[in-house]
C-alpha cells in the first residue's frame, strides 16, 4: 500500500490506472480502504465538482497487522476427498 499512498492516507483515484483501481476496489472490500467523495463549487460557476479518492482504513489494517484478526482454520488439501460420497468414485 506505500507503493501507492506513500506517507499519505489517500489518494486521487483519478491518477490510478485501470488496473490500481481494481486492486484499491479489492482492498476497499477487505475493509482496508474506504472510498469516498467530497463536492466542491467551481469558482465562477454553481456547479459543484466532486473528488473522489481513496483513504486507507487505519484501525482495519493495524488490526490485520498484528494479527488479532480472527482467521478461518485451513483444512488440509486431502481432506475434500473425505467427503465425497461413494458414487462419485464410481465409473
Amino acid at each position: 500500500m506505500n507503493s501507492f499512498f506513500g506517507y499519505e492516507t489517500r489518494i486521487l483515484s483519478n491518477i490510478l490506472e485501470r488496473g490500481d483501481l481494481v486492486i484499491m476496489y479489492t482492498l476497499e472490500d477487505l475493509g482496508l480502504l474506504r472510498a469516498e467523495s467530497e463536492e466542491i463549487p467551481v469558482w465562477k460557476s454553481n456547479k459543484p465538482w466532486r473528488i473522489s479518492y481513496f483513504s486507507m482504513n487505519r484501525e482495519r489494517i493495524m488490526e490485520y497487522a498484528s494479527g488479532s484478526k480472527e482467521k478461518e482454520p485451513v483444512s488440509e488439501p486431502s481432506s475434500v476427498y473425505e467427503n465425497l460420497p461413494e458414487e462419485v468414485w464410481a465409473r
